[in-house]
């Protein structure tokens, strides 16, 4: 997949850096930068579900609840998870039976 594009990208350009010259502080800082940068995105989506987690006042964790709930064959409206709100549109008869389109909040 896309990690292995990824990781192939990587070791050609350590090897070709590498030829080129001697110094790897360069290497090790881009692949430093690299890593540093995927695990800021965990953290980033860890905290959002945790984020979640609070305003929704669950008692379990959003994301990975969801998931088991989903794998273990529930459907969306039997989770209780998801959607807690959704929206409608309608339309709405008005002067001389013209129809106006409305979005409105739905339960």
């Amino acid at each position: 997949g896309n990690i292995d594009i990824v990781t192939q990208h990587l070791q050609s350009a350590c090897i070709v850096r590498a030829d080129q010259s001697k110094d790897n502080k360069s290497d090790c800082f881009l692949i430093g930068s690299y890593i540093t940068m995927k695990l800021l995105h965990l953290c980033n989506i860890i905290g959002q579900f945790a984020i979640l987690n609070a305003f929704l006042q669950l008692d379990t964790f959003f994301g990975p609840a969801l998931a088991h709930r989903l794998t273990a064959g529930h459907s969306w409206k039997t989770t209780g998870l998801f959607p807690r709100v959704t929206f409608c549109d309608i339309n709405v008869r008005g002067f001389m039976n013209s129809t106006r389109p409305y979005r409105m909040q739905c339960a």
